[in-house]
């Protein structure tokens, strides 16, 4: 690590938040106005972002022509918005297919009170290589740490423009080149979404005095100890570096202060300068309380101060061990262990790529995470802006780092790599909300890993000079979908599957062959030590499995993968949808999807709705069942449970409640049916076993069990439910019920009520094309756009018409959006690139989700007389379509709106031929959806409930 520090002569590093010393009508024009380095920012800055000339050079001849030259004119009159990519629409340019050289041009000015200062051009992020003139005179940037070249793509550049700059106008030509070659780390810019190319982060000057403070990076321990390891921009006889108290940016979060100036000399020439001291009483950073500490650290030369830097720190531990008498590791916070609850975040956005249009946008994506329940983000492959980083120092969000990725692997690759990786590792070091640099991801870039003692070697040395560099955090070498792990610290793995029987036996399979000594999930040669095992990435819709619901396998995925006291967290993919990806808990711009669980769960009135924050939780209830199980009738029913204590308990007995609803053919919604409660001995930071929640089902039901653990006091612990069944046969036919008289014989006689019920499938004509489903034995029927489903119901043989007082049909019915709503989301956004609608497929349901509505008016006829006109609000997709999921007979998740539509009892005909017609409204073309007893929400078919008395 020393070794590393000294080498380290010139090169970027932390950057920094708000220094806004400007105020807002100053900004009023400027994109992006804010300070972008929050952990190094000094008071004399100016943001060069907004309009700057542009132009493409596809023929390569700026050079040649001298587009660098002040006096040259030739630009379009189109300007590009800096600092977004020119694929972007925020940009103005929006050309996401043109690949090569650009050109760049603005005027600048030393800003009054600047003369005579050191001058410094920051450059944030330009994607891939950029040379920069200065009044048509070739400025030479600062040299990166790790070589004697800058870094290109994803990290900071910095120009010393002090002796360029002339007084009054002065004219800064920058050329840009990005080729998007798989040996630059690119990510997912390659084979998957829309690339980034040129400047796409702040472009900034500041001021010093003759000398400046390049990196700063303090090692803070929870015990209080402090290192900043200050390296200065030019070495001097006498530097000195001061230490200070200093105000926090924001009221955000928690904050504190070191309490008094310190302050070291160096004697020796040299540019590398280290600061110890030691605090009392520290509060520690995490994410229930994210407290940080900001300073003000001064440079010294001769005493005289040169330049000031604010930054800040949080004190923090992240390691790996064993808890208490576990065999096996797990990774703790601050010495406690932690569960992980993450997300993939890939962070792109709609309208600006990689670039963030606001910084309330990235507040906005953390703080909607928080809320989501994750206590982490597994920020994917792309080294992100700071302010990214710096909102979850501020909020509380762990991050695992997942550095951008190149595709092949050669010198070039290993070149270009290292470029990015060291010196994004040295500008975000400083960050506490970073707990474990991930290397690679997938094996991309790294082919043949398995198998090549050359890649292998690789892999290990880039782990070694990471842990030389920072021995604070966690490194993972792989975060693997092909079992191929070299060295790490973290043993994870990657689960995609859409089954609930296929998703707990292979999830079995890990857990059974994680443990010292295997060789499982590692690359021939190499076996297991201790790590802690968890998942990095999981869900049941992957990439390229359509639009769908995923309320449905977040809830038994992750119910699976916390059965396991071996797996220490997960990492659901994703936090939001990206352009033709469309698996996360929100869509690409950041609407809400809506999970249902709240109005599907039933819960006791003094509960309040259960929502994912539930599921996502570091207490977690388990009920072990299937998510297809069925119960045998009036045979007991168990179901295991077992409760995952991490947060705000020491263990101990603690109470184990539940209740059971039912619905059946006959009821209208969930009715209270039975109830009990047992215990559980619970275990502090681990799982332990609890009584088995019981009830006794009747036939052809549908139940939903919701339990919970609460405390001493009455407080819930932790809550889940489950869906079990005893439905079976078929529903369609009449049928008049029986039910039970009050009295001491309690006889049974006949009810009042005669039901007809039908398939969806059985009817005798349809207008329109028929939506088709993956599978043959429909439960449903769907028609998008102008809709019309005739059926012919037959009343019972043993019907008294003239006795008939009430006539009433039961309907589960939704629009059915079908194309027409893919169609809007591309309008929207969702899908508008020509490269992201070549992604459409059949499985495309959309989740229901706020502001997207696709309403559609029926009208319900019996003979030929309109019995009902219904404005039916949404085709939605999501929780509450559990039968659609259970039994696979309409499409993911998708359900209706109950109907109890009364008929004139003079509108049915005693004879064979009741016509029954559900159609589409003229000048309504948003299509219908009818529901069985095996699909949608409620568990009976269509019915005609006929009753033969006034009730």
């Amino acid at each position: 690590m020393s070794a590393f520090w000294g080498r380290v002569q010139t090169a970027p590093f932390l950057l920094v938040l708000f220094a806004v010393l400007f105020t807002a009508s100053a900004f009023a024009d400027i994109p992006r106005p804010e300070h972008p380095r929050p952990d190094h920012w000094r008071d004399q800055w100016v943001n060069l972002n907004g309009q700057w000339n542009f132009k493409f050079d596809p023929d390569n001849t700026g050079v040649e022509d001298e587009w660098f030259k002040a006096d040259y004119n030739d630009w379009p009159k189109k300007k590009i918005t800096v600092p977004f990519p020119w694929e972007s629409r925020l940009s103005g340019i929006e050309q996401p297919d043109y690949k090569g050289v650009a050109w760049y041009q603005r005027t600048i000015e030393r800003p009054a009170g600047w003369e005579g200062k050191n001058i410094l051009l920051n450059f944030s992020a330009v994607d891939w290589s950029f040379d920069v003139w200065l009044n048509g005179k070739k400025i030479e940037p600062e040299k990166g740490g790790m070589s004697d070249y800058p870094p290109h793509g994803y990290v900071p550049v910095v120009f010393n423009i002090t002796d360029a700059l002339q007084d009054g106008v002065n004219v800064l030509s920058v050329r840009v080149e990005d080729n998007t070659t798989p040996t630059q780390p690119v990510g997912k810019q390659v084979n998957w979404y829309t690339r980034t190319s040129g400047i796409w982060q702040t472009v900034y000057m500041e001021a010093t005095q003759k000398n400046g403070l390049k990196y700063i990076a303090p090692f803070p321990t929870i015990d209080g100890n402090v290192e900043f390891r200050v390296v200065a921009f030019q070495p001097s006889d006498n530097l000195s570096v001061r230490i200070l108290p200093d105000m926090p940016y924001d009221a955000s979060g928690p904050s504190k202060t070191v309490p008094a100036k310190l302050e070291q000399t160096v004697e020796t020439k040299s540019d590398h300068i280290k600061v110890k001291f030691k605090l009392d009483d520290v509060e520690l950073w995490s994410p229930d309380s994210p407290t940080l500490y900001f300073v003000e650290v001064q440079l010294l030369d001769d005493g005289e101060v040169v330049d000031t830097v604010h930054t800040y720190f949080g004190f923090r531990e992240i390691t790996r061990k064993q808890n208490g008498d576990n065999p096996y590791e797990t990774i703790h916070l601050n010495g406690k262990p932690f569960y992980i609850l993450s997300a993939l975040n890939q962070a792109f956005h709609p309208e600006g790529i990689y670039t963030y249009p606001s910084d309330q946008l990235i507040r906005q994506d953390v703080e909607d995470a928080l809320e989501f329940g994750f206590n982490n983000l597994r920020l994917h492959i792309k080294v992100d802006e700071p302010r990214f980083y710096y909102w979850c120092d501020r909020l509380g969000m762990t991050l695992m780092y997942d550095f951008p990725c190149p595709w092949q692997f050669d010198a070039d690759m290993r070149d270009n790599f290292k470029k990015v990786f060291f010196e994004a590792l040295l500008r975000d070091f400083n960050h506490p909300s970073i707990i474990t640099w991930v290397i690679f991801n997938e094996t991309w870039g790294i082919p043949g890993v398995k198998d090549n003692p050359e890649v292998q070697d690789y892999v290990k040395e880039m782990v070694g000079l990471t842990k030389q560099i920072d021995p604070t955090r966690l490194v993972e070498d792989n975060s693997p979908c092909n079992y191929d792990h070299v060295v790490t610290d973290v043993n994870s793995w990657h689960l995609y599957i859409n089954e609930h029987d296929h998703a707990r036996r292979h999830i079995q399979e890990v857990v059974d062959k994680t443990f010292p000594g295997s060789q499982f999930n590692f690359v021939k040669g190499y076996k297991q030590e201790n790590q802690p095992l968890i998942n990095s990435e999981y869900g049941g819709i992957s990439a390229d499995m359509g639009d769908r619901d995923v309320s449905w396998c977040f809830h038994f995925l992750t119910q699976e993968l916390r059965r396991h006291d071996k797996i220490g967290g997960y990492v659901y993919t994703e936090l939001q949808d990206i352009e033709w990806e469309h698996n996360g808990f929100m869509n690409y711009d950041r609407s809400r999807k809506i999970f249902g669980y709240e109005e599907y769960v039933p819960t006791p009135d003094d509960h309040p709705p259960f929502t994912y924050r539930d599921l996502n939780n570091q207490n977690f209830l388990v009920l072990d069942a299937m998510n297809n199980e069925r119960a045998t009738p009036f045979e007991t029913k168990h179901i295991k449970t077992a409760l995952s204590l991490y947060c705000g308990h020491d263990g101990g007995k603690f109470p184990l409640r539940w209740r059971v609803w039912k619905q059946t053919r006959l009821d209208l919604g969930w009715q209270s049916d039975q109830a009990g409660s047992g215990w559980v001995n619970a275990k502090a930071y681990g799982m332990a076993d609890g009584d088995d929640v019981t009830f006794v089902p009747e036939p052809d039901a549908l139940y939903c069990v919701y339990a919970w653990v609460e405390d001493g006091d009455g407080e819930l612990i932790a809550r889940n439910f489950w869906t079990i069944n005893t439905l079976s046969g078929d529903y369609s036919g009449e049928e008049r019920h029986v039910q039970m008289m009050a009295g001491g014989d309690r006889k049974y006689i006949e009810a009042p009520e005669w039901y007809v019920r039908w398939n969806p499938t059985d009817y005798t004509e349809a207008t329109g094309e028929i939506e088709q489903i993956p599978k043959e034995n429909r439960d449903s029927v769907s028609v998008p756009g102008k809709a019309q489903l005739t059926y012919q119901v037959s009343l019972p043989s043993g019907v008294d018409l003239s006795k008939v007082k009430k006539v009433k049909l039961q309907l589960e019915l939704a629009a059915c959006s079908g194309g027409m709503r893919i169609d809007a989301l591309e309008r929207a956004g969702r899908f508008e690139k020509p490269e992201w609608r070549a992604n459409r497929n059949p499985l495309h349901f959309p989740q229901t989700d706020v502001g997207n509505e696709y309403p559609s008016t029926i009208e319900v006829l019996v003979n030929g007389q309109v019995v009902k006109e219904i404005c039916l609000p949404n085709d939605p997709a999501d929780y509450r379509g559990v039968l659609s999921n259970i039994f696979e007979q309409a499409p993911p998740s998708v359900y209706g709106y109950l109907q109890r539509i009364y008929v004139p009892v003079s509108a049915v005909t005693a004879d064979r031929s009741n016509e029954i017609v559900i159609r589409t409204k003229e000048g309504s073309d948003t299509g219908v959806r009818l529901f069985g007893a095996y699909s949608g929400r409620h568990p009976f078919p269509p019915s005609m409930i006929l009753y033969e008395s006034g009730q």
